[in-house]
C-alpha cells in the first residue's frame, strides 16, 4: 500500500510504454533529486495526461563521460553514446566531467488509489505545469 507520493518525475510521453513495460528502468537527471530507496514517485508523461506510479530502487551519481553500456541499457538505450547524446540534447550545458544523477525505479502502475488521489489533487495548467488544485 502506498502511503505517500514523495516526488514527481517528468518524462516525455514517448517513455510511457518503455517504463510501463520495464524496458526503461532508470532515469538520469542533471540535478540531484530528494529521492531515496523505497520512495514513491508519480511519473508524468508530457504533453499527455498519462501517469504511472514508480518506486525508487536505487540511485547513484556518475560523471557523464563515465556512463557505460549498463547505464544505457537500464535507460532503454543500446549503447552509452546514444544515452550521452540524448542527455546533451535535454541538458545542453552538460559537460563530460559533470555529474548526472541516476535513479533506478520499478513501475508500480497498478496502485490505482494513489494515482486517483494524485489526479484529484493536481491538474495541468495551460503551461503544462502540474499545480495543486483548488
Amino acid at each position: 500500500m502506498v502511503k505517500t507520493v514523495d516526488y514527481i518525475l517528468k518524462f516525455h510521453e514517448d517513455y510511457y510504454t518503455p517504463i510501463r513495460e520495464e524496458i526503461k528502468t532508470a532515469t538520469s537527471r542533471a540535478t540531484s533529486k530528494p529521492l531515496n530507496i523505497g520512495d514513491f514517485c508519480i511519473a508524468t508523461f508530457l504533453p499527455s495526461d498519462k501517469l504511472l506510479l514508480l518506486r525508487i530502487d536505487g540511485h547513484y551519481a556518475m560523471r557523464l563521460k563515465d556512463l557505460d553500456r549498463g547505464d544505457a541499457r537500464q535507460e532503454g538505450y543500446y549503447h552509452e553514446d546514444l544515452l550521452k547524446h540524448e542527455l546533451k540534447i535535454i541538458y545542453p550545458e552538460l559537460q563530460p566531467d559533470d555529474y548526472v544523477y541516476i535513479y533506478r525505479f520499478k513501475s508500480v502502475g497498478e496502485q490505482r488509489s494513489a494515482l486517483n488521489k494524485f489526479r484529484s489533487e493536481y491538474k495541468f495548467n495551460q503551461d503544462q505545469w502540474l499545480v495543486k488544485g483548488e
